[in-house]
């Protein structure tokens, strides 16, 4: 699990979440990431690809993401679950079977937002979960840096319409 408190808006860091094109830019390891069926605007299958230490063959996922916001405190929630069985296997990627977790953006205020990343994965092949998990610290630090980094592109810091914003009466 990781937590960052960030000057951004909430609109701002949904969509960089849900921007499948810039996924291989922020989100750690990944090379690829495809929207494979949008259920509805708040819920999508999505497959990504992920590239893994030299010795390992890389890894792939289908998830179902679900996006939800609390009417009263505007905090937005992404959770995602492995949907292994949603399409055939990749001859050249070893799929992952076991893949659960989730976004909390929070607003603290009109200004920043705390986010709360965490995930859990059993990553199949020859790696056993408790050697990969201990591997989700470094991945989940090096998303979350690079996530900030992505939220200064002015297509993040004008993006607006997902979700409703934090509006502090004056």
């Amino acid at each position: 699990m990781g937590i960052m408190v960030v000057k951004t808006s909430l609109n701002s860091l949904v969509n960089l979440i849900e921007d499948s094109d810039a996924c291989s830019e922020w989100n750690y390891r990944c090379i690829k990431e495809e929207v494979l069926k949008i259920v509805s605007p708040t819920e999508r299958y999505k497959r990504i690809e992920f590239s893994t230490p030299l010795i390992f063959p890389n890894r792939d996922s289908i998830i179902y993401t679900v996006r939800t916001q609390d009417p009263v405190t505007k905090t937005v929630t992404i959770t995602f679950t492995g949907k292994p069985d949603f399409l055939p296997k990749q001859p050249s990627f070893v799929r992952i079977p076991k893949v659960s977790g989730s976004w909390i953006l929070r607003p603290l205020n009109e200004d920043y937002v705390e986010l709360i990343y965490q995930t859990y994965s059993e990553p199949g092949g020859m790696v056993a979960p408790i050697f990969a998990n201990q591997g989700n610290q470094n991945w989940v630090l090096q998303t979350l840096t690079n996530m900030k980094d992505m939220l200064n592109r002015k297509k993040y810091k004008n993006a607006d319409g997902l979700v409703e914003e934090l509006i502090l009466k004056k």
